[in-house]
């Protein structure tokens, strides 16, 4: 019974982030089925949004629009988050700098079984952006990138975000409000 609840759940994510690369061209993915009669648990995304790859030695940011994850739906999936690596250099206080491993539960929604892998995906690209990115606090995956983020937004109003482009242009949306979720951004709502 679990098993095939699962099953179902994999299946509608994987027509889920299908439907999602279909409306936007700032993401696209590819699949990876362990089985041919599962559906896919393990996706390649990439995002062509600019984000920060990192600093260069005076601390000021060096961008791409080139990033990828890896995104794994273990067999805990989705009662726990899925596993995050990071593929493509990124400078985020929510990506840790040893292992690439995002942490989901460091955004102020943290991980909801509800929320669908094109959610996920929106999330992500957000996170790209800066529009979603924690302030420094203990359990910050980079606090250093954190502090940088703090002070360097101090330093220079209007910085972040890194790109101003709605991920999914109207008429696209999906199920669940993905509203900017940084510290003084302001959620939004969708029928």
């Amino acid at each position: 019974m679990a098993a095939d609840i699962r099953v179902r759940r994999l299946h509608a994510d994987h027509q889920a982030i299908q439907g999602l690369a279909s409306r936007t061209s700032l993401i696209t993915f590819e699949a990876e089925r362990t089985s041919p009669q599962l559906p896919p648990e393990k996706y390649r995304v990439r995002y062509g949004c600019r984000g920060i790859a990192k600093l260069d030695s005076s601390r000021e940011p060096i961008f791409s629009t080139e990033h990828a994850v890896e995104i794994y739906l273990h067999s805990e999936y989705p009662r726990q988050p899925p596993r995050i690596i990071w593929l493509t250099p990124i400078w985020h206080p929510d990506v840790s700098v040893e292992t690439g491993e995002v942490c989901i539960n460091c955004w102020p929604s943290g991980w909801n079984p509800s929320m669908f892998l094109d959610d996920l995906c929106i999330l992500l690209a957000r996170m790209i952006q800066y529009k979603l990115y924690s302030p420094p606090q203990p359990a910050v995956v980079n606090p250093q990138a954190a502090e940088w983020c703090e002070r360097y937004a101090r330093a220079n109003p209007g910085f972040f975000p890194t790109d101003n482009r709605e991920i999914v242009l109207p008429g696209g949306e999906t199920r669940q409000a993905v509203g900017d979720m940084n510290t003084g951004g302001s959620g939004s709502s969708r029928s």
